[in-house]
């Protein structure tokens, strides 16, 4: 869910800047809501990445306002939903990293937890990503695997040692991330 809903985000990027570079140097005029709204998005993705949220009810939040957004691209700048949209994508953004704000600021008073989680997966496609579970939800998360000499036996040979301040039951500031040997039994 999370790695569809980036690409989605990254699409969108692009599909918005593009969009707005093609019509600012046609028109030569700027639409200054998209960029603020790709602006806050940008901004929304790249906070949110240092928390881990396991509620599924996030997950679908996060769809609405990526619709809403990606709405805000697809629809004309004259039609009045268009600048009903933008008004809302805007606010919601607003909000959403107000929200992200708040969680960090909190998160300096909290004490952190060391958490130990199995290591379910990895990706070195494009970014390295290791996969592990919080609270039963899996997240994928850059991790550089370049000083390990084995990597198709990751997941039999490492654990995950998850620093994180819990915030809420289903929130937490992920602070590192680490793969431990597993104890040999």
């Amino acid at each position: 869910m999370e790695t569809t809903l980036r690409y989605i985000v990254i699409i969108a990027i692009a599909y918005g800047i593009g969009k707005g570079i093609y019509q600012s140097t046609r028109s030569r005029s700027l639409d200054y809501s998209i960029w603020a709204i790709i602006a806050l998005m940008s901004a929304v993705l790249w906070i949110s990445r240092g928390f881990i949220i396991s509620s599924r009810i996030y997950d679908f939040l996060m769809i609405a306002v990526w619709l809403i957004t990606i709405g805000c691209f697809v629809i004309s700048r004259k039609s009045q939903y268009g600048k009903y949209l933008k008004s809302i994508a805007i606010g919601v953004l607003s909000v959403s990293l107000a929200i992200f704000i708040y969680w960090n600021i909190k998160a300096q008073s909290i004490v952190p937890t060391t958490l130990t989680a199995s290591l379910k997966g990895y990706s070195t496609s494009r970014i390295a990503e290791i996969c592990f579970y919080y609270n039963e939800t899996p997240f994928w998360r850059s991790y550089n695997l370049n000083n390990y000499p084995n990597i198709k036996l990751l997941p039999e040979q490492y654990d995950v040692r998850l620093t994180i301040k819990p915030i809420s039951a289903n929130i937490a500031k992920l602070e590192s991330i680490t793969l431990i040997p597993k104890a040999k039994i």
